[in-house]
């Protein structure tokens, strides 16, 4: 195992160097989550990284690095970019990890390409080796000169995993039978493992027995998440139990313009069948944001209990020290009985009538909680600090056939937008095509070019 070199105070600024460079979580699950997902495209060779703790308590991810020498740490030390554009932890040509001062190893992380099938290994036994961890991925963590005690395994459509280690007696005992011997080489385990001849469900159950195996992002093998049991094969086949864990969430923001940015870069496209949703939180001291990774859901069925845990009462939880601040969807395209006669693409990248009244009913309930829309166009729009009388009136339009009007030419969609932007402040935070200001939109402004009129129709 590699040793984790000493650095000196000189190396303070490839800490910021990584802070800059790097999107910082509250944990390290949230921090493997994504870059798992970095690695979703398809690939032939290994990745080998790790997860990153701040002197603050926030994680980051890198990649690993080997340096070709090592006679020069200072130089190899330096701010490396790996080729997913992570910042790199080096690994000297001694087997030294090279860690900036003021961040520790939280973690270590590897994916892995396809391995061969045994000539006598049964297809179950090789899929679950595929999509559960190495030998030598746990050796690092049971080790007892270990610099980490957790690692993660992206295994493709297996998911994510992670072990933590509890450093129990049954994982003293075989951490020795897991090392590697003095000149590198496997053990005759390791061997027998990694060519097929043992099956998997023994390495797991060993795995299971010793340490912590949890199930952070789902795959299809590991189809829920939470702890993984000796139970686990019959526990797949379970219906999707209760949330006992938080939702995977993104980097952390400074501010709601960063939160729009990568909602526009990072909102996976909607299907016709339903949009991606979820929720912004903010910080109530520190001021800075998370949002929940898109789920794709009915936007009118989405609420807290579908990502959140429970408390004893079964009212969902949210981390502590945060508040919701709002709710996102992406726009889903509308069926062409549904248009209005003209500004199609408007009433395209705009709310329609019946997500406008789902977001209505969320801001009755909750009037301090901002909605934001991803249109389709790539713009993303933000309905807050709602005029409660005039909310309530669009939603007495919008049940008398407000949306039959649009349909029928009896409104236009520029007259639609500004009722809205009339009933609360409507503001464009990341611009598009079809939205190409940004700021606010006010309903004694907001005009619309036809487009057939001129090619340069916007919406101001």
């Amino acid at each position: 195992m590699p040793n984790l070199a000493e650095t000196s105070a000189a190396d303070d600024g490839q800490a910021l160097s990584f802070l800059s460079s790097s999107p910082a979580f509250l944990s390290s699950d949230d921090a493997a989550a994504c870059l798992h997902g970095l690695l979703k495209a398809p690939r032939n060779g290994e990745f080998n990284g790790f997860i990153l703790k701040t002197v603050d308590a926030r994680f980051i991810c890198a990649e690993r690095i080997d340096a070709p020498m090592a006679d020069d740490k200072n130089q190899q030390s330096d701010a490396t970019t790996g080729q997913h554009g992570i910042p790199g932890v080096v690994v000297s040509a001694a087997g030294e990890l090279i860690v900036p001062s003021g961040l520790t190893l939280e973690a270590s992380f590897h994916a892995r390409p396809v391995k061969a099938q045994g000539a006598d290994e049964a297809t179950t036994e090789w899929i679950q080796r595929n999509r559960f961890f190495a030998i030598s991925d746990l050796s690092e963590v049971m080790n007892t000169h270990r610099k980490f005690a957790k690692c993660y395994l992206s295994a493709r459509n297996g998911g994510l995993l992670s072990y933590t280690s509890k450093n129990s007696s049954f994982e003293q005992e075989l951490s020795p039978r897991l090392t590697r011997k003095s000149n590198g080489q496997p053990r005759r385990f390791e061997e027998l493992y990694e060519d097929g001849s043992i099956p998997s469900s023994l390495w797991i159950l060993l795995t299971l027995a010793a340490g912590t195996t949890t199930v952070v992002v789902t795959g299809d093998l590991w189809r829920h998440r939470g702890h993984l049991n000796a139970s686990w094969r019959a526990d797949i086949l379970q219906v999707q139990p209760a949330n006992s864990a938080m939702p995977i969430f993104g980097p952390i923001f400074r501010d709601a313009k960063d939160v729009a940015l990568y909602l526009h870069t990072k909102l996976p496209e909607s299907t016709a069948a339903q949009p991606n949703v979820g929720f912004i939180l903010k910080h109530n001291v520190s001021d800075f944001f998370i949002l929940t990774e898109p789920v794709s859901s009915p936007y009118a069925s989405f609420d807290r209990a579908l990502l959140f845990p429970k408390d004893q009462h079964g009212n969902p939880l949210i981390p502590r020290e945060f508040r919701v601040h709002g709710i996102y969807h992406s726009i889903q395209p509308l069926p062409s009985a549904r248009l209005a006669p003209s500004e199609v693409d408007l009433q395209q990248n705009f709310f329609s009538a019946a997500d406008l009244k789902v977001s209505l009913d969320h801001v009755i309930v909750a009037p301090h909680q901002r909605v934001f829309a991803i249109t389709r166009d790539g713009a993303v729009l933000r309905f807050a600090k709602p005029v409660m009388p005039k909310v309530r009136a669009l939603l007495v339009e919008l049940a008398q056939g407000l949306e039959q009007k649009l349909i029928t030419g009896g409104i236009t969609p520029t007259i639609f937008v500004d009722k809205v932007a009339d009933a609360g402040i409507l503001s464009v935070l990341f611009p598009s095509k079809t939205w190409p200001t940004m700021g606010r939109i006010t309903a004694s402004t907001s005009i619309v070019a036809r487009r057939h009129h001129t090619d340069h129709s916007l919406l101001r």
